[in-house]
This record gives C-alpha cells, structure tokens and sequence, in this order.
C-alpha cells in the first residue's frame, strides 16, 4: 500500500470511503482537518469518517522495527526517526497541496490567454472594419466634395490631365486583372533547360554610337507568353528593340524634335517602344512609321524612368512614372485624358510594375516602396534596407511568376515574398562578400539566376545559380569570365530571353549589345 499523498508506504494506513484511497493516518487527518474535504474527490469529510486499516503482524513488525525498546533505551534513534516521519509528513502534505495549487494556476492561466486570444481576434477584425470603412469614406469623399473643386490640366495634343484616378476605372482594372491572372495560370511555361554558356557567333552584334547606352525589357505586349523584348539605347536617341536572335532599329528622338534626350525606352511590341525623355514627355513610338503615334508633355521638366503597357490590363493606355515618383495613367487615344495618380512625392530611381498590372514598386539608393494602383489613399508599403550594412539599392523588380520581389545592391541580391507579410524573404539572401554585384536577371521557371560579378582583381564574371526550393537558398553551379566567354574585360548588364530551341543572355559590355547561347 502507498500513501495517495506522500507516495510512500503508510506507517499507519487510513481508508477514506470518498475516494476510496489509503492514507498515512497523520497526513489525511492534518488534512481533513484543515480543509474538511478529502484531498483527492473533493468531496466533505470528516476525522471521525476515516477507517483505520489493521496490518498484518509482519508489516507490523517491519513499521515498527526501529521502535523498538532496545533501541529507544540505548540509544534514542527510534525518537529521531519519529522525529524525521513527522517532518516528512509535513512535507508531504505541504508539497501535495502546492502541486494541487499549481494545477489549479495552469487552469486558469489557459482560460485567461484563450479570453486574450479571443479578444484580439475580435480587436483585430474590429480594426480591418475600421480601415475598410475609412477607405470607402476617403473614396467618398475624393470623389464627391463639391468643395475641392479640382480643374482639369491643359495637357498636349488636346489631351487633360485629371486629378485622381475615377472608380470606374479602378473597378474595370481589377476586373481586367483578375481574368489576366486567371488566364495566364492556365498557361504552362517552360523555358529551355540551361546548358554551358558560349557566346552566339551566328547572332549580329548590336552597337549604338556613344558609351550612355542602357538596356530596358518588357514582354511582348505586356505578356509573357507571348516572349521577352530588350530594347538597347542611347540619350541620344539610338535605339534598337531585340528578340532572342533578331534586332530592329528605330531613332525616336527625332520624332520628339527639339533636341530631345531619352531618358527611357521600353519595348511594347516588335515594333512599338514606350519612350520618355529628360523634360518629362512620353510616348509610343512606332519604328516602322518612324514617328511617335502620340505624344505627351507632363510640364514638370523631370526625367521619365519607368513605362509600360499591358494591353491585358490597361488596354491601349500606359503607365509612366517619373523621377519625382509622379505615376501617369495616359490613355493613348487621340484626345484621351491623362489621370495623375496623385500620390505622395517619393524621390524615384528605379520602378516596375507587377505583372498583373496593380502593384508599382519605386525605389532610390535607400527606400524601397511598393505602392496598390487600386488603393493610392492608403500609405505604400516599406520595405526595410539596411544601406550601411547592406549598400545603395541598385534595381528592385517584380518576378514573373507574381510572388516575389528582387532587391539588389552591389552586395547583396534579396528576395521578398509578395505572398507573406511585408518584408518576409522567400529565400536565403546572396551576400556578395569580396565580389560587386553588377547585374543580374532570372530566367521565368524562377529556377536559374545569371550574375554579372566584379571580384577584387577587376574581373568581370557570369555567373550561373539554381534555386533549391527545400532549403530556399541560391546554388552557384558555375562561373566564366566575360574576357573568357565573349571577348571583353568589362560587362555592365545583362538580361535572359528565349526562343522554342534554346535560352540567350544579352550582354551590354559598352555600347554594345553581345549575344550568349546558355
């Protein structure tokens, strides 16, 4: 037998008809006495309830050895040792209430953080109520106070700039988003398995006159399925638009006349670029026509560094962003109006937008923001950068399969996951410890990253990665060097196209445009 409370076996056993236990006689008495219920059932008892159980003569014997006469007269241990029983009881009881006590704190503790649980799920929902509702009310308000009283801008060609972008159009946008991005995940795409780089001999080398030239890419006509243009170009208007293996020219500034600098051009089609200048105007030019089907002057004498079309989203209008962050939406049409998207000035270095058409992200050397076309009343979205530790932004751009966001410096290249809360990483960040990151792009399996590195010695590299989806991390699986691969010490960008028979990486190594079979 063993004590229900002390664990041990009872010197004098006690039965309670409660809970039908056994006791150490000292122990449940002390007990009952002070609480007047039995320690296990709860229930009301009393002393006189308890039933003493009777031992046999030999665990008589063994309880009650060391009481034994010889002992108590000679040497007094059996008095020490009742002594040590009585504490240990003591003991016993005080520990069995505590653990009692204990059991009884956890109880209450679960209740409380379940009510606190509860509460903040009701507190949380209560809150995203509160922002619809002041949404739809700043929605209101922008669009029916008669007392703000906003006059259409003169604009050129017969066009006027609006204040705000109107509902309709936001609704129709959404709509049109939806089935795009619908439609496109239908759309199985693969692209051309990635083999050792060579350079493409049988592919003319593009060139422009002077050292300024950039590189821009967009997909034909706003999606991917119909392939991916690069268009390679100079201040001064040169310009060429790329396929994988094929070129066309076109010199758009003398279209907009007045000595006219290009800041941006963009591909729209084989034969369609969007352009912006250095004064602010924007276009589409048309290189078989020669001429700019319509152009536009936006007054505020800043560089255009970001435009595109998305004809399955916006239709025949197009987006132009400044250096100032001002975001255009310009109805191409003869006389069409121009909507100024009237958000807050946030100085703008680079831009792109999503490839469902709503989210714009504009970045600078130190600010990375990602801004919802359909909800320019609510502030953007920060994304956090550290420039000490991690160095000036250098490019941020959307991905093509719609779930992350690249943020580059020269030494690091980072991942953000559109799909989790703000500024979670999808995979393990590429540090560039002893290398400059120079360029870079992604092939649209989002499986194959291509580098552009300079190491401590001035060599310029291409590199090759794979991205391991198990431990979200980049794989270098190659490098050569770009005097090696394509004939030149120096590249400076680079971007990935493709074809139904293999995969190409356009390489600008000055003015010129290099052509690279991987």
């Amino acid at each position: 037998m063993f004590c229900a409370i002390s664990g041990k076996p009872p010197k004098t056993a006690s039965f309670s008809p409660s809970s039908k236990c056994v006791f150490e006689k000292s122990l449940i008495e002390a007990y009952v006495a002070e609480n007047g219920i039995d320690p296990i059932s709860k229930e009301p008892l009393q002393i006189d309830q308890l039933v003493e159980i009777a031992k046999t003569p030999e665990q008589y014997a063994m309880s009650n050895s060391v009481n034994s006469p010889t002992l108590n007269s000679n040497y007094s241990i059996p008095n020490l040792l009742s002594a040590l029983q009585d504490e240990w009881d003591a003991v016993m009881l005080e520990n069995f209430q505590l653990r009692q006590q204990v059991e009884a704190s956890k109880k209450e503790l679960s209740t409380a953080l379940y009510r606190c649980d509860a509460a903040m799920n009701v507190a949380a929902k209560a809150a995203m109520e509160a922002d619809k509702l002041k949404q739809e009310l700043n929605i209101l308000t922008t669009n029916l106070a008669p007392t703000k009283e906003q006059v259409a801008q003169p604009f050129s060609a017969g066009h006027m700039i609006e204040p705000g972008l109107p509902r309709d159009l936001v609704n129709e946008l959404v709509t049109r988003s939806r089935h795009f991005a619908g439609e496109s995940r239908k759309t199985k795409f693969s692209t051309p398995s990635c083999s050792e780089m060579t350079r493409a001999g049988d592919i003319e080398l593009v060139s422009v006159p002077k050292d300024d030239a950039r590189i821009a890419v967009a997909y034909a006509n706003g999606n991917i399925a119909n392939g991916k243009l690069i268009s390679f170009y100079s201040a001064d208007g040169d310009c060429y638009i790329c396929s994988a293996t094929s070129s066309w020219k076109g010199c758009p500034n003398a279209a907009f006349g007045d000595n006219a600098l290009t800041s941006f051009a963009a591909p729209h089609s084989g034969t369609e670029m969007i352009v912006g200048t250095q004064d602010g105007r924007h276009g589409v030019y048309d290189l078989e026509a020669e001429k700019i089907s319509t152009a536009f002057d936006s007054k505020d004498d800043c560089p255009v560094i970001f435009a595109l079309g998305l004809p399955e989203v916006y239709g025949d209008s197009y987006i132009a962003i400044n250096t100032k962050g001002r975001i255009l939406y310009v109805e191409s049409e003869q006389g069409g109006p121009v909507y100024d998207a009237e958000v807050d000035a946030f100085p703008t270095e680079f831009a792109h937008i999503h490839k469902d058409g709503l989210l714009i992200a504009q970045a600078n050397g130190s600010q990375l923001i990602v801004r919802d076309l359909t909800n320019l009343h609510e502030k953007p979205i920060h994304y956090l950068h550290d420039v000490e530790k991690e160095g000036e932004i250098t490019s941020a751009r959307f991905a093509s399969n719609g779930y992350w966001l690249f943020v580059s410096t020269r030494k690091v290249l980072k991942v953000f996951d559109l799909r989790k809360a703000p500024n979670t990483l999808a995979a393990d960040p590429i540090q560039f410890e002893k290398e400059a990151l120079k360029a870079w792009d992604v092939e649209p399996s989002m499986k194959i990253l291509f580098t552009i590195i300079e190491d401590a010695n001035g060599t310029n590299v291409i590199q090759r990665y794979r991205f391991a989806k198990a431990s979200k991390n980049w794989n270098l699986e190659s490098s050569v060097n770009c005097e090696d691969l394509l004939g030149v010490k120096e590249a400076h960008d680079l971007s990935y196209l493709w074809d139904q028979a293999a995969g190409f990486l356009k390489v600008q190594s000055g003015n010129e445009l290099i052509t690279v079979r991987v």
